[in-house]
């Protein structure tokens, strides 16, 4: 199953759905607010997870 947005909810999309392990941290200044999210994976040892981050997306919000 893959994630995604309910058919009821309206929006515009940033950044793709993805359904990771991960944390995002947000940087708030006076005229701007910029989500980082991190990527941890799902700890698949396969693909050399082992809960570090994997990758990064920043969105500006």
């Amino acid at each position: 199953m893959q994630p995604g947005q309910p058919a009821w909810l309206v929006s515009e999309e940033l950044l793709a759905t993805k359904e990771v392990n991960g944390f995002t941290l947000f940087e708030v200044t006076n005229s701007e607010v910029r989500a980082r999210l991190f990527d941890c994976g799902g700890f698949y040892r396969s693909r050399n997870e082992d809960g570090r981050v994997q990758s990064t997306d920043e969105i500006l919000i």
